[in-house]
C-alpha cells in the first residue's frame, strides 16, 4: 500500500489493526490517529533497560539473557487523538 499525504501529514498502515476485532465491528472501516509528540514514558527509577542473567539449567547448554523496562505512559493533551469509523 502506498503512502498517504494530507495537508503534509503522512499515514502509516499498520496491518495489526486489521486482525484486531472490537466489540464485533469491523475494523477495516476506521482510522487510528495518534499524535506521538503528545505521549511521553516515564521510567521507574532504576528500571529502564535493566539487565537479567538468570542461571543456566544444570542439564542443557544455553545462556539466558534479557532486558526489561518498568515504565508509566502518559499524555500531555488527550483531545488531540482519535478514532474514526466509516458507517
Amino acid at each position: 500500500m502506498g503512502e498517504i499525504n494530507y495537508n503534509g501529514l503522512t499515514f502509516a498502515y499498520d496491518p495489526t489493526m486489521d486482525d484486531l476485532t472490537i466489540s464485533g465491528k469491523t475494523p477495516s472501516k476506521r482510522c487510528y490517529i495518534i499524535d506521538t509528540s503528545k505521549l511521553c514514558m516515564y521510567y521507574m527509577d532504576g528500571e529502564k533497560m535493566k539487565r537479567h542473567s538468570p542461571a543456566r539449567p544444570a542439564d542443557q547448554y544455553v545462556m539466558y539473557r534479557a532486558i526489561t523496562t518498568t515504565a508509566a505512559l502518559s499524555a500531555t493533551q488527550l483531545n488531540c487523538h482519535g478514532v474514526y469509523e466509516i458507517s
